[in-house]
């Protein structure tokens, strides 16, 4: 008989606990505006439309240095960052740097590497301004060892993020070919 109102008082209050938490549910939905509502996605994939391109015709030579400028062009993407892979001949040239151009106003450096024996160049740029438009990305500074042509390899590796969309929104790219003087 003990043993039959124990079970009897562990039923009841098992059917009162679901009963509390069945209320909590009901109410929550109830009065929480978006519950059964589909989330609205918070980025998408629209079009990736921007595009990156070695500038050889506005490639300049200043004493014994070479000036060649990456530009950007984002099409419709509002863009906030950009992970630049670039490849180049390392026996035809040396002193190699690069530094952000115009098109991020004071642009957080992220990483930048370069890599002489390889000849690899890797530079990440972040703004707090993200934009759209046409500019310099950057500027690849470099001593040319010898009067010939220098390639300049934007590598697939490259990515570009923007503002409300999922995955990188790079296009396209063109390399381009300077010739030294």
């Amino acid at each position: 008989m003990v043993l039959t109102k124990k079970l009897g008082l562990l039923f009841a209050k098992l059917i009162l606990f679901l009963a509390v938490i069945g209320a909590i549910v009901y109410i929550v939905y109830r009065f929480s505006p978006n519950v059964g509502q589909p989330m609205a996605p918070s980025a998408t994939k629209k079009h990736a439309m921007t595009t990156l391109s070695v500038d050889a015709g506005n490639a300049r030579v200043s004493g014994n240095s070479l000036e060649i400028p990456i530009t950007i062009d984002t099409g419709g993407n509002t863009v906030s960052v950009v992970e630049l892979h670039l490849g180049f001949d390392s026996k035809l040239l040396t002193g190699v740097s690069i530094q952000p151009g115009n098109f991020f106003s004071n642009p957080m450096i992220i990483e930048k590497t370069i890599d002489t024996t390889r000849g690899t160049i890797v530079i990440a740029l972040a703004s707090l301004k993200p934009r759209q438009g046409v500019g310099s990305l950057v500027t690849i500074t470099a001593i040319p060892e010898q009067k010939t042509s220098v390639t300049i390899h934007i590598d697939s590796k490259t990515k570009i993020a923007a503002i409300g969309e999922l995955g990188s929104v790079l296009s396209s790219t063109r390399d381009g070919t300077v010739e030294v003087p």
